[in-house]
């Protein structure tokens, strides 16, 4: 044990001095998170990437980031995504089109699509998931939108922090039906997709999921690359680029790494005491999260607010139920079955009725609430609570941290409006 607290305290002084030393530099200082802006999907990411993208942009630069990013996309997924260049784009606004809704649901469409550029022989959809959730069928909706468009190739692409692939490998019932609820996307190779029966594709589609960690951050570095002679453009994109490596978890150097390896190795003498509590240390992070997790929970039913918090009955995740009228939900964390991956995200939501007010609606939506599927919520701290020390760190301030302070204000915002 006391290798392992010698350890941290060797770790704890090297984070120290790069974290002074960034200080120092401004290197930790970031227009984006001054200005509460690092994880608004339309305003702050949606904005800057169809800027970038499209040709007639404010960047002045033309065509050379559409073609860097096509670029980035056929280095990732190679002839699969088919992916011509573009001619001169159908418009010049690539954010946010809103397609019309078809009611039939064999050809269901419709939405805001985030991203969307278009020439006359090619269509690039992207939808944009930094934190809310999947809408249903939204990516099925986007590709029968495309269909309409028959004479142009697609591409959908799917972006998120890590590039996850949704995927329900069975969209059939018991009985053999189909079911009627919930998202079907599935990423296969085109071979084996086109291959695949109209029956079985549905309710699914082809699509490539994409990355803020890994695409969008290699894209923006290389466009850093071809702005030598645009200093200011410069500097915007690495004041974004370091946006992107802060919400990603990449934020800690190259330096700061090798110092801590040094650490644990410079003594000859207690090499491997070190390398053992290193991996100890490593071990343990997930049990330090479920105690921190659990730490939360019991805050939260002993409030001072005279709350009656219980837990939550819904089995599909953790959380807790705040009792009034409707529940209030508050809700950590992915499925059950999923214990590794503990509280990657927390929200705080309210069941609301179908005949909820156009007033109260507004109310919600003004305080940065989302709408669906007859719920409304918010996020909670808005990262990826699954690699956040920052996060954790305030969960364990208890009462006292921001954290907890947040979830009881929502919870307050909800019940003003709804006792209103």
């Amino acid at each position: 044990m006391n290798k392992v607290n010698e350890l941290l305290n060797q770790i704890t002084k090297i984070k120290n001095k790069h974290d002074n030393k960034a200080g120092a530099t401004g290197d930790n200082y970031n227009i984006f998170t001054v200005m509460n802006m690092e994880r608004s999907e339309v305003n702050t990411h949606s904005s800057i990437i169809g800027d970038l993208l499209n040709p007639n942009g404010t960047h002045g630069q033309g065509r050379i980031f559409l073609d860097l990013f096509i670029e980035e996309l056929r280095n990732s997924f190679g002839s699969d995504i088919e992916l011509d260049d573009f001619g001169p784009l159908v418009r010049d606004k690539i954010c946010e089109r809103t397609i019309t809704k078809e009611i039939n649901w064999e050809n269901v469409s419709g939405g805001r699509i985030d991203l969307i550029i278009e020439d006359y022989r090619t269509l690039l959809i992207i939808e944009n998931k930094l934190d809310a959730i999947d809408q249903e069928y939204q990516l099925i909706r986007y590709n029968n939108y495309a269909k309409t468009k028959n004479t142009k190739k697609t591409t959908l692409l799917y972006l998120t922090l890590d590039g996850k692939n949704l995927e329900h490998e069975n969209p059939y019932t018991s009985e053999g039906g189909l079911y009627i609820e919930g998202q079907n996307f599935i990423y296969k190779d085109r071979e084996v997709y086109e291959n695949t029966s109209e029956r079985e594709n549905f309710f699914k589609c082809l699509y490539f999921p994409i990355s803020y960690k890994i695409h969008i951050r290699d894209w923006i570095a290389k466009c850093i690359e071809k702005t030598d002679k645009n200093p200011f453009l410069q500097i915007i994109l690495r004041q974004y680029l370091a946006l992107i490596k802060k919400i990603t978890f990449q934020t800690i150097s190259e330096k700061m790494k090798k110092d801590i390896v040094s650490a644990i190795l410079n003594d000859s003498n207690e090499k491997k005491e070190n390398i053992e509590s290193a991996f100890a240390i490593s071990d343990s992070i997930w049990n330090l999260k479920k105690r921190l997790y659990y730490d939360l929970i019991q805050n939260l039913k002993n409030n001072e607010e005279g709350y009656n918090i219980v837990d939550t009955d819904h089995t599909e995740y953790y959380g807790v139920d705040i009792i009034f009228e409707n529940r209030i939900r508050v809700l950590f964390g992915k499925n059950k079955d999923k214990d590794k991956d503990l509280c990657n995200s927390v929200s705080c939501g309210y069941q609301i009725s179908n005949e909820l007010s156009q007033l109260k609606l507004d109310r919600y939506r003004s305080l940065g609430f989302e709408i669906n599927f007859g719920w409304v919520y918010k996020w909670i701290n808005n990262a990826n609570w699954g690699y956040s020390p920052e996060i954790w760190a305030d969960v364990s301030e208890g009462k006292n941290g921001k954290t907890f302070k947040e979830i009881i204000s929502v919870i307050n915002e909800i019940i003003e409006i709804e006792k209103s």
